[in-house]
């Protein structure tokens, strides 16, 4: 809030500790970052923040879905944070642009790569930043949306930080999603890890009956 309204309060309160490194991290600027962080922890604002507090910097969100792409827009449009959106073929970024949303399969496109060169070409950007939410699906879904699994190729318009969040990478599946995203090798990586363990979520498994209606309010039952 302090960030985009002068007027708002000076106190400073994060998420999750988790959070605070991530940005920290970010703005650091020395190595890329794999942000495994439990559902709550803050990540949407991780790179936001980082693109709120740097002059002469750029931060691509790229988005997996159409439906978390409307949500973080909502987001960002209800917390006042200025960001741009990628939509037209011929668009070109204005000077003052620091944070642009759009989805993988936009991204993934030559018109979007000449876009940032073009920017980066005529406003000198200082730091260039890539980041991608849900960044487990490159591994889980790339099989059958080839956009998925050539985001990291993005990083190849220019030396930049690339920034991946999730909430759903356990420890051996860490090297291969590195591979698929082209994250930097070995300490050139920061990896930030907080549990994933929902709590909340159960399962519930049992043998189908003929007595539909019974399990069923026999279930309700337990759980009220």
């Amino acid at each position: 809030q302090r960030l985009v309204n002068p007027q708002a309060p000076r106190m400073v309160t994060w998420n999750s500790e988790a959070q605070k490194q991530a940005i920290l991290t970010g703005l650091r600027y020395e190595t890329d970052v794999l942000c495994i962080l439990a559902t709550g922890s803050g990540k949407t604002f991780i790179p936001v923040t980082c693109a709120l507090v740097e002059k002469g910097s750029l931060t691509i969100y790229v988005v997996p879905l159409n439906s978390l792409y409307s949500n973080i827009r909502h987001t960002l449009t209800t917390a006042q944070v200025p960001f741009e959106v990628y939509g037209s073929s011929n668009q070109r970024l204005q000077s003052s642009t620091r944070l642009v949303l759009t989805t993988v399969d936009r991204a993934n496109n030559s018109s979007f790569v000449a876009m940032i060169r073009k920017a980066k070409e005529d406003h000198a950007y200082l730091r260039l930043r890539l980041a991608v939410d849900e960044g487990h699906m490159a591994d889980s879904d790339g099989s059958y949306r080839p956009a998925l699994a050539n985001i990291g190729e993005l990083r190849q318009i220019a030396s930049l930080q690339l920034m991946v969040l999730t909430g759903t990478v356990p420890p051996p599946a860490v090297d291969h999603l590195r591979k698929t995203l082209l994250l930097s090798e070995g300490d050139d990586t920061t990896i930030l890890r907080t549990t994933t363990n929902r709590p909340e979520i159960s399962f519930i498994l049992w043998q189908p009956v003929a007595a539909v209606n019974k399990v069923l309010v026999d279930l309700i039952a337990t759980l009220w």
